[in-house]
C-alpha cells in the first residue's frame, strides 16, 4: 500500500529551478506585505508626532502668558511692603 503524500510528490517532483522560483516568488510576497504594514506604521507615527507637536505648540503659546507663581509670590509680598510702608489697611476675606 502506498502512501497518498509520497505518490502526489513523486507524481509532480519539482525541480531546483521551480523550487527556487516559488520560494522567491513567496518572499517577495512576504516583503511587499511587510513594507506596506512598515509604511503604514510609518504614516501613523508621523501623525501622531505632527499631533504632540502640535499640542507642546499650543503649550508653549499658552505659558507666554502665564505668570510664574514666583514671580507672583514676589509681587504679592512687595504689594504688600507698600501698602505697609504707607500705612493702607486693606480688608482681607
Amino acid at each position: 500500500m502506498k502512501n497518498k503524500k509520497t505518490e502526489h510528490i513523486r507524481e509532480e517532483d519539482m525541480s531546483v529551478r521551480e523550487l527556487s522560483v516559488l520560494m522567491l516568488k513567496s518572499f517577495d510576497s512576504a516583503q511587499q506585505y511587510v513594507d506596506k504594514r512598515f509604511e503604514s506604521i510609518t504614516h501613523e507615527v508621523r501623525s501622531g508626532f505632527k499631533k504632540v507637536e502640535t499640542q507642546i505648540n499650543t503649550i508653549n503659546r499658552n505659558n507666554v502668558n502665564v505668570v510664574r507663581q514666583e514671580d507672583f509670590n514676589k509681587l504679592e509680598n512687595r504689594v504688600t511692603d507698600i501698602e505697609e510702608v504707607l500705612e493702607l489697611k486693606i480688608k482681607k476675606n
